[in-house]
């Protein structure tokens, strides 16, 4: 990529980094006023799919700004768009779902804003517009949908084993599995639907 590019890169990775860090301080505060340490703080920030995704987005356009991407990896055009499609479904999720649910302030508002707006939206326009996609086939936004779904799995034996659910929306202990699993299937098919019409829209523009 050009040079102006991977310094964009580089900004959206240092700003993923810095509002993962304020959450993470916003979360201690929070456990060490039931006693908890930092083993249980990072415990409960590894449960958040928005914290993983932005630290996924921090490590992947990380290695763009530095020019230091795997050569034997995969392709930084399929990986940047599973980052950019899960970076959509957190921030859509929270807008649609969460935002009424609690009323952050000072900079972990701002944090906030960052995690659930302005980093998903300059991480989509950064793959949009910059990623080189020749040979990207529309079937490669399904295969985006595997880091969806283990993160699925993965919160759901978290909750099997008492780690509790981070989403009301996936809270089987309230809701129970039917619900939860509609709730995922329909997530899941707007992924679906979402990924290939991502690459069918850059292929447009290019």
């Amino acid at each position: 990529m050009s040079i102006p590019a991977r310094w964009i890169a580089g900004v959206i990775a240092l700003v993923a980094l810095g509002a993962i860090l304020v959450k993470v301080f916003v979360f201690r505060a929070l456990v060490a006023e039931q006693g908890g340490g930092w083993g249980a703080t990072l415990w409960l920030v590894s449960g958040y799919f928005t914290l993983l995704t932005h630290a996924f987005g921090a490590v992947a356009l990380g290695a763009v700004a530095a020019g230091r991407w795997p050569r034997r990896g995969p392709p930084p055009a399929s990986v940047l768009g599973c980052l950019a499609l899960a970076m959509m479904l957190s921030g859509v999720v929270y807008h649609l779902l969460l935002a009424g649910l609690w009323r952050p302030v000072g900079l972990h508002w701002w944090a906030d804003q960052a995690v659930h707006g302005a980093i998903p939206l300059a991480t989509w326009l950064f793959w949009l517009a910059f990623v080189p996609k020749s040979g990207l086939h529309p079937r490669e936004g399904l295969r985006w949908l595997a880091y969806p779904v283990g993160y699925f799995v993965y919160v759901m034996a978290r909750g099997a084993i008492g780690g509790g659910y981070p989403y009301p929306f996936l809270d089987v202990a309230v809701l129970g599995y039917p619900q939860v699993l509609i709730n995922a299937g329909v997530m899941g098919l707007g992924l679906a639907l979402a990924g290939p019409l991502m690459i069918l829209a850059a292929r447009g523009r290019s």
